[in-house]
């Protein structure tokens, strides 16, 4: 009897402290969450400011690196809203994945844009960074972005 009422309380401990720990975990998770995302908008925001500048300042080239085949004309804007954050993130830093529509004189292009951690990305950067092509995608590096 006694052995059977120390093992209830030891598994019981062992519940309470497992209890603890996923609740602890769980809010560390929440603060950093809230931290992460407060201030993403302005990053997505200026990275995307970024990159209308490239795109308006050297289209043809900038639309020959994507594959566009056609000559589309000037840039007018990039038509989307929103970013998604990595699930899996496997390149070593942080980024807001921007998917847009890049909008020309004659015709439309997707494009996806690529906020990067300018820390990692682009160490000593201190303003939002020129965008490069790399796949396909557009990247630009931001000084204030972070996991």
């Amino acid at each position: 009897m006694r052995t059977l009422l120390k093992t209830i309380f030891w598994l019981g401990s062992g519940l309470v402290l497992l209890l603890f720990v996923v609740i602890l975990w769980a809010s560390f998770g929440s603060v950093q969450k809230q931290r992460r995302t407060s201030d993403d908008p302005r990053y997505a925001a200026e990275g995307q400011k970024a990159v209308e500048e490239f795109l308006r300042t050297d289209a043809p080239s900038v639309l020959k690196q994507l594959g566009a085949t056609n000559d589309l004309g000037s840039f007018l804007n990039l038509e989307g809203s929103g970013f998604l954050h990595p699930v899996w993130n496997v390149q070593g830093y942080h980024f807001l994945d921007l998917r847009r529509t890049a909008r020309f004189d004659r015709g439309e292009v997707p494009v996806r844009i690529l906020v990067t951690e300018g820390r990692v990305t682009a160490p000593g950067l201190e303003s939002v960074g020129k965008p490069k092509i790399e796949g396909g995608t557009i990247l630009v590096s931001h000084p204030d972005l972070h996991p």
